[in-house]
């Protein structure tokens, strides 16, 4: 099982944990897997200093196995960097990870174990495949955020 944990994010960034859960869902998604994406208020926001909300992020997988695990577990970190920069590789994004420039969350960090630049590569291919359906899941998903927790 892929256990995302929890990512901590700013209100603000509701639609960025949106689309950094989607990615993982939509590459499971592409290996024939399914899974669940989960975004909740932060139970402890009031105890971060200048935060009034702030959401947590998970991705649940089961079936993954040692090839789609790795990839699957990149994927949320190769849609941000790619939300941020659309010319970005899978070398770049491998380089940057081992400089530590970017870094994967403790949990998607333990789902990718010895992540290889093509297990980047793929990830990230894929996620610039299904991209529009990330964005389109990711903006469903923060609309349901907003009606069940903000309403």
């Amino acid at each position: 099982m892929i256990d995302d944990g929890f990512a901590e994010a700013r209100a603000s960034d509701l639609r960025s944990v949106s689309i950094h859960e989607c990615a993982h869902c939509q590459v499971a998604l592409h290996y024939g897997l399914i899974g669940r994406v989960s975004i909740v208020p932060n139970p402890k926001s009031d105890q971060l200093p200048g935060v009034d909300v702030s959401v947590l992020g998970s991705f649940n997988v089961e079936g993954a196995d040692g090839k789609t695990r790795p990839i699957i577990a990149l994927a949320g970190q190769c849609a941000e960097t790619f939300k941020a920069n659309r010319r970005v590789t899978g070398p770049d994004i491998f380089a940057a990870l081992r400089s530590e420039q970017i870094k994967l969350s403790e949990t998607d960090r333990a789902n990718a174990g010895d992540y290889t630049e093509r297990d980047v590569t793929e990830s990230l291919e894929i996620v610039k495949a299904r991209w529009q359906t990330i964005v389109e899941d990711a903006d469903r998903e923060a609309k349901a955020f907003n009606l069940k927790y903000r309403a």
